[in-house]
């Protein structure tokens, strides 16, 4: 088996290319299977898990975004569920966690248009749609004050609602 500069790599040998390919595959599983065995045991990635098991309703995008700004938050919703469903309020001087949230919306799936744009017309298909994201902001527990949050074993979910 001959190698080149980019990592590949030439089986040109008839009589040995069989076993020279069962032991390139062997080689690089094993090499695989140690850089993921790095990559695991890195304090990096058991933050990483941590806050993917404090965050799992989020998508994995909004749970880099709330890490990224706030490593420390164990429980963010948005500014009228912590009023209303909570009693809870922003104390002064604190900031949001931005994070991305699907606009849905019902269109003409033909033209796109709105429900509004179609009251005159033939169209009747108003399916719901996701259309692009807008940027909600959220706010993680610590910078509340208010009413004791009681979390019971049923409600442990992070993504408290919008």
């Amino acid at each position: 088996m001959s190698t080149t500069s980019d990592s590949s790599v030439s089986f040109s040998q008839t009589d040995t290319r069989s076993d020279e390919m069962h032991s390139t595959i062997e080689q690089w599983i094993d090499e695989l299977v140690a850089g993921v065995d790095d990559a695991q045991a890195s304090e990096e990635f058991q933050e990483w898990l941590d806050v993917q098991s404090r965050f799992h309703d989020y998508s994995y995008r909004n749970t880099l975004l709330i890490k990224r700004q706030y490593p420390e938050a164990t429980k963010v919703a948005g500014y009228r569920t912590w009023q209303e469903e909570f009693d809870r309020h922003v104390q002064e001087g604190e900031s949001a966690i931005w994070i991305w949230a699907p606009i849905i919306t019902k269109q003409c799936p033909e033209c796109g248009n709105s429900r509004s744009y179609h009251e005159s017309s033939d169209c009747n298909d108003q399916t719901p749609r996701k259309l692009p994201y807008s940027t909600p902001s959220a706010l993680r527990a610590s910078v509340l004050e208010g009413r004791a949050l009681m979390w019971t074993p049923g409600n442990q979910s992070s993504a408290i609602g919008w």
